[in-house]
């Protein structure tokens, strides 16, 4: 089940071909106009001018749908980001209670960021999460080159926004990988079944690892694109099946501005 997101140069193109073709159609009329050898000197200007206005509006259409698609999906000025992601994996793996309870899971999350500072100094990134389940997640606690995490109070919304700091400083043009988890969720499956993230700071690779264990092999999920979290239409969306162990690795290569999002039932 897909449902292919057009980039704006496919319609363009789509809009070329088009009308290149009218003008070939134009051009064999005058042809055969001519071969007739009918001598009408205004159809000839007609036929011409049809040409000379069917160009023009092919270039005011092509200024006009660039500029529409751009209002609609990017900000009005360039941005100028402090990093970018060379690469932002997201890791959702259960694993089996060590409660005593032979049946029992519990939820390991996790993150693996490769970022790429764009200015020098760079001591930390901020970054959010929104957890639904009943209980209330931690935060996540510091791995690989990670000094301190820290929740900002500072800014209202669903979302609980932290700001990790790196155990050194980066400067422009270097990169540093970082690693972060959440505190064991035993309580994962009163939540909403999904992983996401969004591509408004630059990403280069975007991957989900889903590990549910063999005893969901075979199970579907679903990969779901929209313009932001909230956003009525949906852009792409694709089935995925896990393996025989119950994995399943879905690796992107974002665009600008984003949402993805994978999903799936218990």
């Amino acid at each position: 089940m897909k449902n292919k997101e057009r980039s704006i140069w496919a319609e363009i193109l789509i809009g070329l071909l088009v009308n290149i073709a009218v003008v070939i159609l134009l051009k064999v009329v005058s042809y055969i106009w001519d071969a007739m050898q009918w001598q009408n000197i205004h159809l000839n200007y007609l036929l011409g001018a049809i040409i000379v206005l069917h160009w023009i509006g092919i270039f005011i259409y092509i200024i006009w749908r660039k500029k529409s698609y751009k209002s609609c999906y990017y900000p009005r000025k360039r941005t100028k980001y402090d990093y970018i992601f060379e690469k932002n994996i997201i890791d959702y793996t259960l694993v089996k209670s060590n409660n005593g309870k032979g049946n029992d899971t519990e939820l390991h999350l996790s993150r693996k960021v490769e970022v790429l500072s764009k200015r020098n100094g760079l001591d930390g990134i901020p970054d959010k999460y929104v957890w639904t389940g009943r209980k209330e997640a931690k935060l996540p606690t510091g791995g690989k080159n990670i000094r301190a995490i820290i929740e900002r109070k500072d800014k209202p919304g669903v979302w609980k926004y932290l700001h990790i700091y790196f155990n050194k400083p980066i400067d422009e043009n270097e990169s540093i990988n970082i690693e972060y988890d959440w505190p064991t969720l035993t309580d994962y499956k009163s939540s909403s079944p999904f992983v996401s993230a969004s591509s408004d700071i630059p990403t280069k690779l975007l991957e989900f690892n889903l590990n549910f264990g063999s005893e969901h092999a075979g199970k579907k999920v679903y990969l779901v694109v929209r313009r932001s979290m909230d956003g009525a239409n949906i852009l792409y969306q694709e089935e995925y099946s896990l393996d025989d162990k119950g994995q399943q690795t879905i690796p992107i290569k974002p665009q600008r501005f984003r949402y993805y999002m994978v999903f799936w039932t218990w």
